[in-house]
């Protein structure tokens, strides 16, 4: 049973490892709280695809730090406009507390050339003709290479959370994913999971997200 459990802990470590990603954040220093126990995560800048993966990776990361996570696409589905109003009231039927402006902010590239290689290949045929023997040879050469290539080098996604009620921004973070220290099985998968653990995880050391601390020594209404 140890030894199983070792191998699972083991494995999920590796898949972790697999992804570099690095945040900075800020903190409003003036929120105290409460904490935000129902976050709603909004894209911007995806396909319809991608928005439901990225929704996903919150909600699957969410588990550990005592927050709920609503996707967008199902509480406010992008299939109209929506007023200020009716995103407000739809916020507030669900218990939303703050949304999590999730966006694209940048990549960086690097070009380097690939050298020219160059493979030939012979071929020979013969034949007797008139009791004479004939033969020839052709050969075809066949290059690669030999120009320039451009390869992104990183990724950085910026995340904006805001409180539901004021509007106010209360918490900012850059996270960029570095390619050239993350494994090559890495998947788009693996990778917005990575992202979307270390936003979450560093909202919950900010004391930003999670369930509100118990209260002792207080006394019941009557």
């Amino acid at each position: 049973m140890l030894k199983s459990a070792i191998v699972v802990a083991a494995f999920a470590f590796a898949l972790s490892g697999c992804v570099s990603a690095n945040l900075s954040s800020m903190k409003d220093p003036t929120f105290t709280g409460p904490k935000i126990e129902r976050l709603l995560v909004m894209t911007y800048g995806w396909k319809l695809d991608m928005r439901k993966e990225i929704e996903n990776a919150f909600v699957s990361e969410a588990e550990d730090v005592g927050t709920v996570i609503l996707k967008e696409t199902d509480v406010i589905p992008p299939l109209r406009e929506y007023s200020k109003d009716e995103r407000r009231q739809i916020m507030e039927k669900n218990g939303i507390q703050g949304y999590l402006l999730f966006v694209p902010w940048g990549s960086e590239t690097a070009t380097f050339d690939v050298p020219l290689v160059s493979s030939s290949t012979t071929t020979g045929s013969a034949s007797i003709r008139n009791n004479v023997v004939q033969g020839g040879s052709q050969t075809s050469t066949v290059s690669v290479g030999g120009r320039a290539q451009t390869v992104t080098t990183s990724i950085t996604y910026k995340a904006l959370l805001l409180q539901s009620t004021t509007g106010k921004t209360i918490w900012e973070g850059d996270v960029t994913v570095d390619f050239t220290n993350t494994s090559k099985a890495a998947t788009r998968t693996s990778i917005l999971s990575k992202v979307a653990s270390e936003i979450l995880k560093k909202l919950s050391e900010d004391q930003i997200i999670g369930k509100p601390s118990a209260v002792t020594g207080g006394q019941n209404n009557p």
